[in-house]
């Protein structure tokens, strides 16, 4: 593990690939690239970002949560390994729900500084990829 920050879970290991939904206003089309606001907390998230853990579901099952969403087919899905925020010094954790065992947190103190959050931000962007899906994963309700 590259960093042990206290709230960090080992059961993620650095290698772990990490979905994170982007909204259209957190990548940009020309890039295709998630912008730095993609890692930006919301106030009521606590300095803490949702990802999935992609060796614990399917990038169909992300679709699905996106659709829930107005205009969904305008978001994208961003890839990221865990090693990355761990060497920002933030943490990765575990945070599953009934309805999603997948569902991680990245998160701590520095995301949010006001000097240092916005070129760690920066650096998540950087090292993020989106993966490439189409509308025809709603043409079928069966997973992949």
């Amino acid at each position: 593990m590259v960093n042990a920050h206290p709230l960090d879970d080992p059961s993620i290991i650095d290698s772990d690939d990490l979905y994170r939904r982007l909204k259209p206003n957190q990548y940009d089309p020309e890039e295709n690239k998630p912008t730095p606001e993609a890692f930006l907390p919301r106030p009521q998230d606590n300095g803490k970002l949702s990802v999935f853990v992609a060796r614990l579901t399917t990038i169909r099952f992300v679709i699905d949560q996106i659709s829930r969403f107005p205009n969904f087919k305008d978001w994208k899905i961003g890839i990221l390994q865990a090693r990355v925020p761990r060497k920002e010094g933030l943490f990765v954790r575990m945070a599953p729900s009934p309805n999603n065992p997948s569902h991680a947190q990245i998160g701590g103190e520095l995301l949010m500084d006001e000097t240092k959050g916005i070129n760690i931000r920066r650096r998540l962007a950087q090292a993020c990829n989106i993966v490439e899906w189409h509308d025809d994963y709603f043409k079928d309700s069966n997973p992949c």
